[in-house]
């Protein structure tokens, strides 16, 4: 061994951090590990994908990005047994069985237990409609409720009786058209009491 690298070596067990990054000033042990941050500020992307040729600074995460295409999936769901290539993917799953809501509304502070719902109900208090029909223009503040309306214009029925086959462009077209066969009648008249099974 040189002495150089004898010196080196030496610095690690001294717990003494002496390679210190001129961009961000976070310390290293060994001058290799200050080397391979510096990939990170300099954009530099040596570690390259075999399959999608995606470029990585880091072999670490280019070996975590490699389970994504093996298809091997390490992280497990402890509750659902659910597994994923990615931890960051498991974490964000179990959200999903959590009770816990970290992001609250700041308006009405209902919580959500993912950052995409609390996006989505945003749109409902700034009254921002992003989500315009291409037939009459009306606007809406959820992509599902334009869909739903987007319904009304096509000539298409996607939801069919299964009494009478008759077919309806919405759910709930067709749950009113229900009542008829079941002979329920939720509609009662104020003035004699007669019920009804349409409204």
């Amino acid at each position: 061994m040189r002495p150089e690298e004898v010196k080196s070596h030496l610095l690690v067990h001294s717990n003494e951090k002496h390679f210190k990054c001129s961009v961000c000033n976070k310390s290293f042990s060994w001058k290799s590990h200050l080397n391979t941050h510096l990939l990170v500020h300099n954009n530099e992307k040596p570690f390259k994908c075999s399959v999608c040729n995606k470029s990585f600074s880091q072999k670490s995460y280019l070996n975590t990005h490699l389970f994504v295409h093996n298809n091997e999936k390490h992280f497990k769901c402890s509750v659902c047994n659910k597994s994923f290539s990615l931890k960051s993917n498991l974490n964000r799953h179990l959200l999903v069985h959590s009770n816990e809501k970290h992001f609250k509304c700041l308006v009405c502070n209902k919580s959500f237990s993912q950052k995409p719902y609390l996006n989505t109900h945003l749109f409902v208090h700034n009254n921002e409609k992003h989500f315009k029909c291409s037939v009459c223009n009306k606007s809406f503040s959820l992509k599902s409720n334009l869909n739903k309306h987007l319904l009304g214009h096509s000539n298409e029925k996607h939801f069919k009786c299964s009494v009478c086959n008759k077919s309806f462009s919405q759910k709930s077209y067709l749950n009113t058209h229900l009542f008829v066969h079941n002979n329920e009648k939720h509609f009662k008249c104020s003035v004699c009491n007669k019920s009804f099974s349409l409204k």
